[in-house]
């Protein structure tokens, strides 16, 4: 599924949040060298148990990300991540 994702760099602790149909990501990495994307892509990777890879937007704060699961399953992944934190 190719999903619209917001980036908040430089932020105290790694998150991800569900507005619509958007992910807000928040990444304790600065955007440079492709530190936040790195970031984003090792954690998402490991909180949805999927496979995670930037469509566009690499040096943007607004990227398109494919990721291998159905909108409400990365919901209730997101979800159940921000439960246990």
């Amino acid at each position: 599924m190719l999903i619209e994702a917001e980036i908040f760099p430089n932020k105290r602790k790694f998150a991800v949040e569900i507005v619509g149909n958007r992910l807000r990501i928040y990444v304790e990495s600065p955007p440079e060298k492709g530190k936040a994307n790195r970031e984003i892509v090792k954690k998402l990777r490991k909180m949805l148990s999927s496979e995670i890879r930037i469509i566009r937007g690499e040096k943007s704060k607004n990227k398109v990300l494919e990721i291998g699961l159905r909108l409400e399953e990365i919901r209730e992944k997101v979800e159940s991540a921000s439960k246990s934190n």
